[in-house]
């Protein structure tokens, strides 16, 4: 009954496509004011909690039923993700200036640290969230143009173009140096001003998407294992 109570598939993804958007404005903090960081932040959130409330029934299924090798999978990235944006957003709080300044909270060093690292965590951990839902989004990709893909599509799905860009996210992976990110190398983020803004916003979806090409080969890989059945 609450799967019949979901909007379409097509505008779920329309509003995780939003969300996404708005991830990559939130983390070009170097590139935009304080102030557009915040607002992008707080619109972030809200597609967040739209997201989360939609599929809520995922939640109400947590304890039921057998656990195999992808739902355990499925179940740690979500649940780990769903941690990661937490402490992204109690961060962010803290640290604001502008919309919840009147709140007078002190924030600082620890506070500066939590929220990058959960904000680059969280771009590993949603663009592996991507990859294991592959196989619906390109479900409605083909749904909702027919089964014809235009030129332009076919041409963005081509195994030459997911292989380039795949390389290219690894070639972002060390220009911006994503394990000093993740592992609290350096406190503050950094982007060369005489660099093209587009160029960071290209390298930051490179970097989703080599995560959700890793996590899509990863999961495929492991379909074809034997597996026993869980009890």
């Amino acid at each position: 009954m609450n799967d019949r109570r979901k909007p379409p598939l097509s505008l779920r993804l329309a509003i995780d496509l939003i969300m996404l958007t708005l991830f990559f404005i939130c983390l070009a903090f170097r590139l935009t004011e304080g102030t557009t960081h915040e607002w992008a932040g707080l619109a972030f959130l809200v597609t967040l909690a739209i997201h989360t409330w939609i599929n809520r029934p995922w939640y109400g299924k947590l304890f039921k039923g057998a656990y195999g090798f992808q739902r355990v999978i499925n179940t740690a990235v979500n649940l780990t993700l769903m941690l990661v944006m937490v402490l992204m957003a109690i961060g962010g709080i803290i640290n604001s200036r502008f919309i919840f300044d009147f709140l007078n909270l002190e924030g600082g060093r620890l506070y500066h640290q939590l929220h990058a690292l959960a904000s680059y965590w969280g771009l590993v951990l949603v663009g592996i969230h991507a990859g294991l839902h592959w196989g619906m989004i390109r479900g409605v990709i083909y749904n909702g143009t027919g089964h014809r893909l235009t030129r332009s599509l076919r041409l963005a799905l081509s195994p030459l173009v997911c292989l380039a860009l795949t390389a290219f996210g690894v070639w972002a992976s060390f220009d911006r140096d994503m394990g000093a990110k993740l592992f609290l190398g350096f406190s503050f983020d950094y982007w060369n001003p005489e660099r093209p803004a587009a160029l960071f916003y290209f390298c930051a979806f490179s970097l989703f998407w080599l995560y959700a090409f890793a996590a899509h080969w990863f999961m495929e890989g492991m379909r074809k294992v034997r597996w026993p059945s869980p009890a």
